[in-house]
């Protein structure tokens, strides 16, 4: 992978991870048009357990967003360092 394009990839785990840890326990959330639907797709959009596993996806992106650095970015031209 080009270096370029390690650091699109870092970059967007990185935003989408944040969003997707974060945004769950904002207002937002509780405002969107989702939050707003009645049955059970409302009822679990509204749920906890939902909640839980949107940020849960977000922290596994952001866990995935360190491996990219550390294997495309973080080793790569720095003098004197042993790849």
């Amino acid at each position: 992978m080009k270096q370029w394009q390690s650091v699109a990839v870092f970059l967007y785990f990185l935003l989408v991870g944040a969003v997707l840890l974060i945004a769950p326990w904002t207002r937002l959330w509780e405002v969107s048009v989702f939050a707003d639907l009645n049955g059970l797709a409302g009822g679990i959009y509204r749920s906890m357990l939902f909640r839980l596993f949107i940020a849960l996806l977000g922290a596994v992106t952001l866990i995935e967003s360190q491996e990219v650095y550390r294997k495309y970015i973080g080793r790569r031209g720095i003098p004197g360092r042993r790849q």
